[in-house]
């Protein structure tokens, strides 16, 4: 088997006065649109580390992979092995929830990036992810490695179980089915958490009713006239549901909204606010929290070939981006929530969901373990594979026709060891230029050339 690096998916490191020159212009092209104080903000967290700066730059990683041909020269893909993907994948965008069953589950998130494309840029970006990961928590190259392979070779299993019983029908990682760190995790999330918790987290209680804090920094007021229209947009939006929820206008009442301030890293910046519903009923106790977020076309789309540009803006152009972004999570998810949906506001499209009480995200510089690591790789590549097998011609077949797994499958059990070691060649050098690209980045802001 030929060394990592010699594998035709290896990357081409690119340094010097070139390499800053593209990181500066993808920045400027991508964030050109972020007010001062957010786009200063943004690269100010991305300055913390290379990952980091890698959750911030999914565009640049598309940009590379397009402007390489990367991707063809893949042993491991066809016109079948495409389904829904959630387009940034990294292993900070995995976390704990609630799902319509009521079930605390640990699961994919983050949907802004989905879209019906080749499963290797989850798998790929993933894999880099977990190298970057690897390398600041203190681990050897032979030691990252081996969790690459771990994610890889669960994901393969978790294809071969989906070919047997489809992809809906796979199991949810719940505490009862968790193991190692994430059981632990899990079973904080349940014990620790509640939906009264949260509710005090983010607002509090005037004489019946509940208002937003907004003394935390988090949050910021609304217009009038800008609650107003979300609480227009929520009302339509309640009719177009796909849920038992459908149409149910005092569960839907809105009691407050405020604006969410300073989410995420990649989406810092963009509009997004936080929606107060009555819920079942008048307890304020009993209130539910919508996230409303602007949504507009995946950050890839320029690299697309013409006829998947042209594909993708008919089925959700940028007036339909928050429907795609709700449909991805359907897709991908086992129980997606019944709160997922789109609104449009003065042309601008916005994803909903509910902001689950269960909301955790994993600690991973906790992962100092081999063996904690190693078991958080296993979860990750059965995540991963489950959310693509579940979301191809099993949940619609009208922009998925094939079944993933089986095609998949088919191309990586012939030669299991080549794949693996073709996923080692990206992540292992693509984290290298990410490496290079950050210490350029960093240079670009010592220089005041960027915020």
């Amino acid at each position: 088997m030929p060394e990592h690096t010699k594998m035709p998916t290896a990357w081409k490191i690119s340094k010097g006065k070139k390499r800053r020159r593209t990181i500066e212009l993808e920045l400027a092209r991508f964030n050109g649109d972020l007010a001062e104080d957010d786009c200063t903000e943004k690269y100010g967290r991305m300055s913390d580390s290379p990952f980091a700066f890698y959750r911030g730059t999914a565009h640049l990683f598309y940009r590379d992979l397009a402007a390489a041909r990367l991707l063809s020269r893949s042993e491991f893909t066809a016109a079948t092995t495409q389904t829904w993907i959630q387009g940034d994948l990294h292993i900070n965008n995995f976390g704990a929830f609630e799902d319509a069953e009521r079930d605390v589950v640990y699961d994919l998130n983050d949907f802004d990036e989905s879209w019906v494309a080749c499963y290797l840029f989850d798998v790929w970006r993933g894999a880099t992810s977990l190298y970057l990961q690897g390398y600041a928590n203190g681990f050897k190259r032979k030691q990252i490695l081996s969790f690459i392979d771990e994610f890889t070779h669960e994901y393969i299993n978790e294809l071969d179980k989906a070919r047997g019983k489809e992809g809906r029908n796979l199991d949810k990682v719940t505490l009862d089915k968790a193991h190692g760190p994430l059981k632990k995790f899990l079973k904080r999330a349940t014990q620790k958490n509640s939906r009264e918790a949260m509710l005090n987290d983010w607002t509090v209680v005037q004489g019946n009713e509940r208002r937003f804090n907004l003394e935390d920094p988090l949050l910021a007021a609304v217009t009038s006239d800008d609650r107003r229209l979300l609480a227009s947009a929520i009302d339509c939006y309640k009719d177009h549901l796909t849920s038992d929820l459908r149409g149910n206008a005092a569960y839907f009442q809105v009691q407050d909204a405020a604006q969410r301030l300073g989410a995420g890293i990649g989406s810092l910046g963009t509009p997004r606010y936080y929606v107060l519903i009555r819920g079942e009923d008048d307890d304020p106790h009993t209130c539910r929290i919508l996230d409303v977020k602007q949504q507009g076309m995946p950050s890839f789309f320029p690299y697309l070939e013409r006829e998947e540009r042209e594909r993708l803006l008919a089925a959700f152009d940028e007036t339909r981006a928050g429907h795609r972004v709700a449909q991805a999570q359907k897709a991908m998810l086992m129980d997606a929530g019944k709160h997922l949906g789109a609104i449009t506001i003065l042309g601008r499209s916005f994803s909903v969901r509910e902001r689950s009480p269960f909301k955790k995200s994993f600690k991973l510089e906790k992962l100092r373990k081999y063996a904690d690591f190693h078991d958080m790789a296993h979860h990750w590549g059965t995540i991963l594979a489950g959310g693509h097998a579940r979301a191809d011609r099993d949940f619609d077949d009208t922009l998925v026709s094939h079944t993933f797994e089986e095609e998949a499958w088919h191309l990586i059990d012939r030669q299991r060891d080549r794949f693996h070691h073709e996923v080692h060649a990206f992540a292992e050098t693509y984290a290298k230029q990410v490496m290079i690209d950050f210490g350029l980045f960093r240079e670009l802001r010592d220089d005041a050339t960027i915020f």
